[in-house]
């Protein structure tokens, strides 16, 4: 049977008109939960780094009650109901609210809380590579800087005019996949990246560009390395951008809405 959790989440950028109060959702500050948050800090440094004067940057505490079967369902369930009233505060009032990475959590009446660090579950299953792939790829990091040397060259000339459409291109696939690589929310990440990718190799071509991204990246990457045939990756990863870029799905709400890609 599903217990009934707390979940305090700590946030900022919130004008405190427009705190949300309702059966499941309380917004709250005040000396003991300043209080709280020090002692947490003093525990846990890295909530330091969203906001080591919680008083001075205006942090919100917002406690979230739910009723899950486990802590990690809790943690989700908690954060998606969050997240839907920070969508409003962003429409209303234009501010961008951050939550914290660090939660406090409670089931029932136990009179201890559990302190986690959460991130948002990615909202796209797809199947491991293996262990040693992150290790594979760092291994190459230097010969994959090499191999942007001759671009380098080429752009710090300081000439735009004289660079070739294919050079502007890869100037703006490189600042864009670089971007989404800062953003920190997976499906705008993933969606920044595609389109980084998809410029690249398809350019201003208009007509047919899955088969024509296929093409060119099966021509350019060896099908060992990519781990699946060249179409059947690119139809997979399409299908991830059209549902973000056509129905604003960026992530899924824990409703079983998660995208098998």
């Amino acid at each position: 049977m599903p217990s009934e959790w707390t979940v305090l989440f700590f946030l900022k950028g919130i004008p405190q008109s427009v705190w949300c109060e309702s059966a499941n959702i309380r917004m709250r500050t005040g000396p003991a939960l300043l209080d709280l948050y020090s002692k947490v800090m003093n525990v846990h440094g890295e909530l330091g780094a969203f906001s080591a004067d919680p008083a001075k940057d205006g942090v919100c505490f917002a406690f979230v009650k739910m009723h899950r079967e486990d802590e990690g369902d809790a943690l989700e369930a908690g954060s998606h109901l969050l997240g839907h009233v920070l969508d409003c505060v962003n429409i209303a009032t234009g501010e961008s609210p951050k939550i914290a990475t660090l939660a406090l959590l409670r089931s029932g009446d136990e009179p201890n809380v559990r302190v986690r660090v959460y991130v948002n579950q990615a909202w796209m299953a797809w199947e491991p590579r293996g262990a040693g792939e992150w290790a594979a790829w760092r291994s190459r990091y230097c010969e994959n800087a090499q191999l942007t040397t001759p671009f380098l060259e080429l752009v710090l000339a300081d000439d735009w005019a004289g660079l070739t459409p294919l050079l502007r291109q890869m100037a703006h696939s490189a600042r864009l996949f670089r971007k989404a690589s800062a953003i920190g929310e997976y499906g705008l990440e993933f969606l920044g990246k595609f389109i980084a990718v998809e410029g690249l190799t398809t350019g201003d071509t208009t007509k047919n560009k899955r088969a024509t991204l296929a093409g060119r990246i099966g021509a350019l990457v060896p099908q060992s390395a990519l781990g699946w045939k060249p179409e059947a990756l690119v139809n997979r990863m399409w299908e991830c951008r059209n549902v973000i870029a056509h129905q604003a799905r960026a992530e899924s709400f824990g409703g079983g809405d998660k995208l098998q890609a």
